[in-house]
Order: C-alpha cells, then sequence, then structure tokens
C-alpha cells in the first residue's frame, strides 16, 4: 500500500512538473491588442501635461559661454494634443539671427513610468531624447541625458528642468557639464495666452 501510495505521489510531481514545463497558451491577436489598447488609454499622468496645450511666445536665452551675455531669441509656439490625448506635439517658429523651427513631443510612457521627449532643432539640425519623473504635485518635471555637442560632436551631460509656475507660465532650464562642474545653458520662458 505505502508502495502504491509513494509511486502515486511521484507520478503526480512528475505530472506537475511536466505541466510547469508547457508553454501558456498564447494570447489571440485580438487580445493583444485590446491589452494594448488598454495599456496606451491616457491616464492621470498624461493630465500633468494639460498646461503644455494651447498657444503663447517664448523667450529664450542661450548662454553660449558662461560669463557673456546671453543669446536671446522670441518664438511664437502652438502646443496641441495629438493621438487621442496621448502625447503633446509642440511647434516653435522663431527667429535668432535667421528663422527657426523646433518640434516636440511630450507624452508618458507607463511601461517606463517615465514620461518621453524628444525635441527636433532646425537650428542645430538634431533630435534630442530624454526620459523624465516628474515630482508628486506634478509641477516639476526633471530629466538627466547624455546629447552630443552640434559644435564639436562630443558628449554633453544635460540636466534639464522643466518647471509649471502657473497654468501660464512654464520655465525650462537646461544645465550642462563641462569638467565636473554644472552651468546654465539655456532658459526659456513659455507663456501661455
Amino acid at each position: 500500500m505505502r508502495t502504491c501510495l509513494f509511486s502515486m505521489m511521484v507520478f503526480a510531481l512528475v505530472v506537475s512538473a511536466v505541466r510547469a514545463e508547457e508553454p501558456a497558451k498564447a494570447p489571440s491577436a485580438e487580445e493583444v491588442m485590446k491589452q494594448m489598447a488598454a495599456a496606451g488609454q491616457p491616464g492621470p499622468e498624461h493630465k500633468r501635461l494639460e498646461p503644455f496645450v494651447g498657444t503663447g511666445e517664448t523667450t529664450t536665452n542661450m548662454f553660449m559661454v558662461p560669463s557673456a551675455q546671453p543669446l536671446e531669441m522670441q518664438a511664437t509656439v502652438e502646443w496641441e494634443w495629438i493621438m487621442g490625448g496621448r502625447f503633446v506635439q509642440e511647434k516653435v517658429r522663431g527667429t535668432a539671427e535667421k528663422p527657426y523651427e523646433a518640434l516636440g513631443l511630450m507624452g508618458y510612457d507607463r511601461a517606463k513610468q517615465k514620461y518621453t521627449n524628444v525635441y527636433l532643432c532646425g537650428m542645430a539640425g538634431m533630435m534630442f531624447y530624454a526620459e523624465s519623473t516628474c515630482d508628486e504635485a506634478g509641477k516639476v518635471f526633471t530629466s538627466v541625458s547624455e546629447q552630443q555637442c552640434p559644435l564639436t560632436g562630443g558628449p554633453i551631460q544635460c540636466r534639464d528642468e522643466i518647471v509649471i509656475e502657473s497654468p501660464n507660465r512654464i520655465v525650462v532650464r537646461s544645465y550642462h557639464t563641462t569638467d565636473g562642474k554644472e552651468s546654465l545653458a539655456m532658459e526659456m520662458i513659455q507663456t501661455r495666452k
């Protein structure tokens, strides 16, 4: 009797082990699409981007050399929700000796649990990418990234802060670290109409 019971227990363990190795049934294409659509729905994180929607003007100061006067640029900006409220698109048109334009996208990546930023600079002919975190109040977005210098091609350590000071005023500051010393490279004041 003991041998029979022991044999049945061993058999049950073997069957359990074999079933554990069986691949789970793959979900259907429809189930995958339904899960992706649910995961991509705008949520409370996207609500934090609402101050970035509208039209306005920007004043940008570029600090080419920390000890010198900054180069000031004026521009108009249009922000709008795209892709069903999943991203904010930014279109900038301005003048800095010559006309220039820029295009930006900001959204929230639920898988990474970070805000994502892509910025295309028409002046430098470059594309920048960064991932940001946001404070609990939803007012300060911070990113750390490595970019390439458009003049030398060398790496630049960057820290960017986007501060929502009010529903109609946003301040963007970009800091660069050179030789272990961080300095303000750019400050942009965005005023929404």
